[in-house]
């Protein structure tokens, strides 16, 4: 008796595991907020241009998986005589110098998780993705909101490294740790080759 109890109840933990994650049989790249204003105008330039070069390379490593650009809604708050106003920032475009291709999907999110972005969830159950690679800025704000909705939904998430980066970058490592905490798999770039 006592082991058909515990076979019970294996079957039903084991079907909970399976029913948590998400089946996508295939995977796909999210590069995030990597946009002017954060590459240009947040980071320093020895900053952007090595974490530039390493999405590039994760792109390249990755392709011909889906590579996914989401980019921020960067709105102003104006205040004058006349009243408040919001307006879009100036430098909202993706910063030029990544290797984008024509067929990626760009989409822009107006909250802090790109899970939130209805076009974007409707894609990943399309194309069948059960598994998301992130890349992109910031740690400890947007980049680890959409981890954890990720692992949340039910996604296998990896980071990669080298192609993400906290505002200040003594945190990286840190947040890092705490997505992993969290069920986040930390890859170097080195792992995706």
């Amino acid at each position: 008796m006592k082991k058909q109890t515990f076979l019970f109840l294996f079957f039903v933990l084991l079907s909970f595991s399976l029913a948590a994650q998400r089946p996508g049989a295939h995977s796909a790249l999210l590069v995030i907020d990597m946009q002017d204003e954060f590459t240009r105008h947040t980071l320093s330039e020895e900053r952007a241009v090595p974490l530039i070069s390493n999405v590039n390379e994760a792109i390249a490593a990755l392709r011909p998986m889906k590579i996914i650009f989401v980019k921020a809604d960067i709105r102003m708050l104006t205040i004058s005589i006349k009243g408040i106003k919001t307006e879009s920032a100036e430098h909202t475009a993706l910063d030029e110098r990544l290797h984008r291709s024509e067929k990626d999907l760009v989409l822009t999110k107006r909250e802090s998780s790109a899970l939130t972005v209805e076009e974007l969830n409707d894609f990943l159950e399309e194309n069948d993705i059960g598994h998301l690679y992130l890349s992109g800025i910031f740690l400890g704000q947007c980049l680890t909101n959409t981890a954890l909705n990720a692992i949340e939904d039910g996604y296998r998430v990896t980071v990669i490294r080298e192609a993400v980066t906290a505002k200040k970058s003594n945190k990286s490592e840190k947040y890092l740790g705490k997505l992993a905490d969290s069920g986040v798999v930390i890859a170097d770039l080195a792992d995706l080759e």
